[in-house]
């Protein structure tokens, strides 16, 4: 006994089949016989010889020709139903493709837009970066200008500081000392001690020697000293805390 199954119940009569009408299911029992042998069992066989003769089922008219093999009036109530739920069968199918392509165009966009918010934070990201190796050099650069003009600044100090204390023991000598130096030498110290900002000088007790605080002409101190080993009679006549202009 051939069982025809359609819509997952058993199938009876011929009148059944169009209301049932399944394309993929009538297809895979066309192909393997069990239709016709079910039409034979129920007595059906001219039908069945016409089902078997239908050839290839991978036609496009094959739905249209099993209709007509099954139902040979084309105005007959089976024929119409089964064309009906063809046709109704078809235009779901359409509806779920349409839906299925329009949600996978929709996550595809969404993908799409995904990747380029992705792409666009990258983008800030590598900027970001960027910039903030752009500051870091330039801050690097800007920090070895400061050491260079610091080290340049020491130098010039140490270097003024060098021949200031020549210039200030010969000139504070001088002064403390009444011993007055040739007008020329004189000139030239001062224009050196101008060059060095210096308009005063003001000897301080440093142990067995003498230290030297150079100001300006507001009497500031200018953070340059000098200090230097005096004998007795200098260290008795450049009095400490006294100021003396050049």
């Amino acid at each position: 006994m051939i069982n025809l199954v359609l819509e997952k119940k058993p199938v009876d009569d011929i009148a059944e089949i169009a209301e049932r009408f399944d394309e993929g299911e009538l297809k895979a029992a066309v192909s393997d016989g069990r239709l016709a042998e079910w039409l034979t069992e129920r007595f059906e066989d001219e039908i069945a010889e016409r089902v078997k003769v239908l050839g290839n089922i991978g036609g496009d008219d094959f739905t249209e020709r099993l209709i007509d093999a099954l139902w040979p009036d084309a105005d007959a109530k089976e024929a119409k139903t089964a064309r009906s739920r063809v046709a109704a069968a078809r235009e779901r199918a359409m509806k779920e493709e349409r839906q299925r392509q329009a949600a996978e165009a929709a996550k595809a966009k969404a993908e799409e837009e995904e990747r380029l918010k992705k792409a666009e934070a990258a983008k800030r990201a590598a900027m970001l970066a960027a910039e903030q190796k752009r500051k870091q050099a330039a801050q690097a650069k800007a920090e070895e200008a400061t050491h260079a003009k610091k080290a340049e600044t020491r130098g010039k100090v140490e270097k003024a500081t060098s021949r200031a204390m020549a210039l200030l023991r010969e000139l504070a000598l001088s002064e403390v000392n009444a011993h007055p130096l040739r007008e020329a030498r004189r000139n030239k110290l001062l224009r050196e001690a101008r060059r060095f900002k210096i308009q005063w000088v003001s000897p301080r007790m440093d142990g067995c020697g003498i230290g030297v605080v150079f100001l300006d002409r507001n009497c500031r101190e200018l953070g340059v000293q000098a200090s230097f080993r005096v004998d007795e009679y200098d260290r008795h006549m450049m009095q400490p805390g006294r100021i003396f202009e050049l």
